[in-house]
């Protein structure tokens, strides 16, 4: 299986007026969409990932990506699940509950980000007519 990588652009608003039905969110009101939409899929989801739409938008990032690395690990819990068992070659009988509820959540974290991703910032909450006019010139 091909790995995937998200990658997260944030800045300073420059963009902010292009939005098709109004302004796009900035980061502060990004994190709390995507707050909502991560509750949507599974309640108390962000609270647990440590996610609040409170956080400086460097420490949100930073919990996005360890959660996003640690998604990435689950392959290699799975691969040495039995290391961890009360001896070796065994595993306790919550571990494979645990894989599963981790996977499903993460899943439904990361379909949560990339809905909410596209929504607020895709093709269609563009106003691509606003954006072919905008230039930019440097200070």
């Amino acid at each position: 299986m091909a790995s995937q990588r998200i990658v997260i652009v944030t800045g300073a608003g420059a963009s902010r007026n292009l939005g098709a039905k109004g302004e796009l969110p900035l980061m502060a009101d990004w994190a709390g969409i995507l707050v909502e939409d991560v509750d949507k899929a599974e309640p108390g989801l962000a609270r647990a990932i440590g996610l609040s739409s409170e956080l400086g938008a460097q420490e949100f990032e930073e919990i996005i990506g360890s959660f996003l690395s640690w998604q990435g690990a689950l392959g290699l819990v799975q691969r040495f699940v039995t290391v961890g068992g009360p001896d070796p070659n065994s595993r306790y009988g919550d571990t494979e509950a645990w894989l599963n509820n981790s996977r499903r959540r993460a899943a439904a974290f990361t379909e949560a980000l990339r809905t909410s991703l596209y929504r607020e910032f895709g093709r269609e909450a563009i106003d691509a007519e606003a954006a072919s006019k905008r230039t930019f010139t440097k200070p």
